[in-house]
């Protein structure tokens, strides 16, 4: 699977889009905050890859709750 992680990344770029969405990024709407997390939890772990290319928005997000939580983000 770990050899696989660049590939299957590349398949994540999509989804960040529609994280953007789900979170509400760009607009006065908040996501709750169960929404928050299960994005925050499925996307930190693709940080740790370079492949993707991160919608400004979303990667401010992550770093912001990286930060606010202190929880890190993988790498």
């Amino acid at each position: 699977m770990l050899r696989d992680t660049d590939d299957i990344a590349k398949d994540v770029e999509g989804l960040i889009i529609e994280a953007k969405e789900i979170l509400h990024l760009g607009c006065e709407l908040q996501a709750r905050l169960v929404d928050e997390a299960l994005v925050f939890s499925l996307l930190r772990g693709f940080c740790s890859t370079t492949v993707i290319q991160w919608d400004s928005a979303v990667k401010n997000w992550l770093l912001s709750a990286s930060h606010n939580t202190n929880i890190p983000l993988l790498k």
